[in-house]
């Protein structure tokens, strides 16, 4: 197969090193206020913060200034930070709040809504010990946990991408201090293509972490009656929370990068294969095979690794293409360490 166009133009800020300080409150502090910076310069709003000392739930006022002014509370006071993104919806928001289960350091939540947090939204607001609340038909939690990673101190690598038009942005964490570069987490807020006409605000959030061991990552294809239906990637139809599979092409019982059937690479140009990611849905009422398509994300082989990029020729077309675990992502032609150049198509 030919080497696919991508349907968008994509903005990157890669490879940019955050945590293995000296504990994991330090360590997550560093990751979150990296990350909210990130999507603050790549145009998402502060609708509203709070430090732990101050808080406004409307007022538009980043309180987030420092890594340290993100706290850690549980059951009491801590830090909170509302972003939106008018590309996805009118009101679209993340909230990132520093409580997450127990008291564990560095426990965090995220969550996101259609139609955004606090009373200005339908929802409430926000205070120095609790988090502001969207309306519950329209919002949904993307990740709540104990922390990042489970050791410390770590150090990792953050590869930030985004549409030009903002209706994608995504987030690869990858822990530097493994060779391979190993992904540990994962973050998407995006619209996808082509969506079902049951989806009425076609929106759609993932988020893997690290938990014990980074199989548990799973940037992998998920196959119907082979795996549980995803809790990772979600969104709200008609008020009704709906899982999403990650899925592509199958051979037998097996995804097809998985299937060794076809030898290494294929026959035409001894290339790896690139298999398009569908979403489908298996959520009662809103069931269906293919509720949309992810933009510019394909499956890649089993035997590559993350960090290898591609295609290896011809040149001056170096590195449009990435591996990370097991979905292929577009990319700016930079590299990072332990990935290598390989054929695909």
């Amino acid at each position: 197969m030919a080497l696919p166009s991508v349907d968008k133009t994509w903005v990157f800020d890669i490879n940019n090193v955050c945590g293995a300080a000296a504990n994991v409150t330090a360590d997550t502090q560093d990751f979150l206020y990296q990350l909210i910076n990130m999507l603050i310069a790549a145009g998402w709003a502060v609708i509203g913060s709070c430090d732990s000392l101050t808080y406004g739930n409307h007022d538009g006022v980043n309180r987030i200034t420092a890594p340290n002014k993100f706290v850690f509370g549980y059951s009491s006071v801590s830090s909170w930070i509302i972003l939106e993104n008018t590309a996805l919806a009118p009101h679209a928001q993340l909230l990132i709040w520093g409580e997450g289960y127990g008291a564990s350091a560095g426990a965090h939540t995220m969550r996101f809504s259609l139609t955004g947090f606090g009373t200005d939204f339908g929802g409430t607001n926000g205070t120095l010990t609790t988090a502001p609340a969207g309306a519950a038909a329209t919002s949904w939690t993307l990740y709540q946990g104990d922390r990042l990673v489970y050791s410390s101190p770590f150090q990792c690598t953050l590869h930030f991408m985004r549409s030009s038009d903002n209706e994608c942005t995504r987030i690869i964490v990858t822990d530097a201090s493994v060779l391979g570069h190993v992904v540990i987490g994962y973050l998407a807020m995006e619209k996808p293509k082509d969506p079902s006409p049951l989806w009425t605000v076609p929106v759609f959030t993932t988020h893997f972490t690290y938990n014990n061991t980074y199989n548990n990552v799973m940037l992998r294809p998920e196959i119907l009656g082979t795996t549980s239906a995803s809790t990772n990637s979600k969104t709200k139809v008609n008020g009704v929370e709906t899982y999403l599979y990650y899925c592509g092409e199958v051979v037998g019982t097996s995804a097809l990068g998985d299937n060794t059937s076809l030898g290494a690479t294929d026959d035409p140009a001894s290339g790896w294969p690139m298999i398009p990611v569908s979403l489908m849905s298996t959520t009662y009422p809103n069931r269906d095979w293919v509720m949309g398509l992810p933009y510019d994300l394909w499956f890649g082989h089993y035997s590559l690794v993350t960090g290898d990029t591609f295609p290896a020729s011809p040149a001056g077309q170096l590195r449009k293409f990435i591996q990370m675990q097991r979905v292929i992502f577009p990319w700016d032609g930079l590299v990072i360490p332990d990935g290598t150049q390989i054929i695909m198509g």
